[in-house]
């Protein structure tokens, strides 16, 4: 649904150097004044951003730049530093101090999922959307969700991602999604763990009714897959998704990130994530033949990983033997 908007601007400029020294003039438009049907709801619903960092200092800057150059202006941003030592919560003390609507948190190291937990206990907004402090995201992010949120009276709407490297560079193919139609609207019912096109893995790219979060969290015993899980949890719960067919978040593809360094214990947490997400399913088809691609995926990349030794080859081999065993129970029965 196109709606016509007209802009009342005061903006308001500040600037933030990061831990390396990089300097961004950031602006946020202060005031803005949405008209239309669907765009004066919108223009009344607040969008709670949730940030949470931990030593990423260099990128930081890039990521608040993207989230203050949003045409969609009613929303809050919850900063919250997961005990940084790299001079992040710096950062995020100096957003603070600028702007009314950014909000700092500091706390020890505890994980994600606490942060994450935590942004959901203070937010403020009818809506809640996830942003990784390391990513970005394209300017029209929080309008294009949240207005498609509406439009279809979805609980959850996710959009597709770029991939970036470290320096901004694409490494994925910046050409239309190759749909028929801009989104497409699923039950939890009809939602699938191995549709690649439609289906979701992650909270980061996604806008939520703040409801579907009521009585569950991020577990905080996961290091990896900790997202995934409460993903399952709020989809199962939820009466319609939608997933629309535009690239607006970038996921910048780091080094240091959990998928990219060398194999450790909380590499194998998304192993244990994806057993609950099974268990919470009932062992249904479609969950078990995620899980069996999880565990090639990370037999593939970490077989030569010396850190990947005899006690995890073999735990794998069992867990996925037990899940090709149910998935082959599954389909006789069929």
């Amino acid at each position: 649904m196109l709606f016509r908007y007209s802009f009342f601007i005061f903006r308001k400029e500040v600037s933030v150097k990061n831990a390396a020294g990089l300097c961004w003039i950031l602006s946020h438009d202060e005031s803005v004044n949405i008209c239309g049907r669907t765009g004066a709801v919108m223009g009344k619903a607040l969008v709670s951003v949730i940030v949470p960092v931990y030593n990423t200092g260099h990128f930081l800057g890039r990521c608040m730049e993207s989230i203050l150059a949003q045409s969609y202006p009613h929303y809050e941003v919850l900063l919250i530093d997961d005990g940084s030592t790299d001079g992040s919560g710096i950062i995020c003390d100096s957003f603070d101090k600028a702007y009314s609507f950014i909000h700092t948190f500091h706390g020890e190291n505890r994980g994600t999922g606490y942060a994450r937990n935590f942004g959901l206990k203070v937010c403020k907004g009818e809506y809640v959307t996830f942003i990784d402090s390391d990513d970005y995201v394209e300017k029209n992010y929080l309008e294009r969700l949240l207005m498609t949120l509406m439009e279809t009276e979805s609980d959850i709407c996710y959009c597709h991602a770029y991939d970036v490297d470290n320096e901004g560079n694409e490494c994925s193919d910046k050409s239309d999604l190759a749909y028929d139609n801009k989104y497409r609207l699923l039950s939890a019912d009809e939602y699938s763990w191995t549709d690649y096109l439609d289906g979701h893995f992650t909270v980061w790219g996604g806008m939520y009714r703040r409801q579907c979060f009521d009585g569950m969290g991020f577990p905080e015993d996961l290091s990896v897959g900790e997202d995934t899980f409460l993903l399952a949890q709020v989809i199962k719960g939820a009466s319609k998704i939608c997933s629309l067919h535009e690239r607006l978040y970038d996921y910048v593809i780091l080094d240091q990130s959990a998928f990219h360094t060398a194999f450790s214990k909380k590499r194998y947490d998304e192993i244990i994530a994806w057993e609950r997400i099974c268990s919470l399913y009932e062992n249904e088809n479609d969950s078990l033949a995620a899980y069996a691609v999880r565990m090639q995926l990370i037999w593939k990349k970490y077989r030569s990983d010396p850190g990947f030794g005899k006690q995890y080859r073999g735990d794998l081999s069992r867990r996925y033997g037990a899940c090709v065993k149910k998935l082959f129970k599954y389909w006789i029965r069929k």
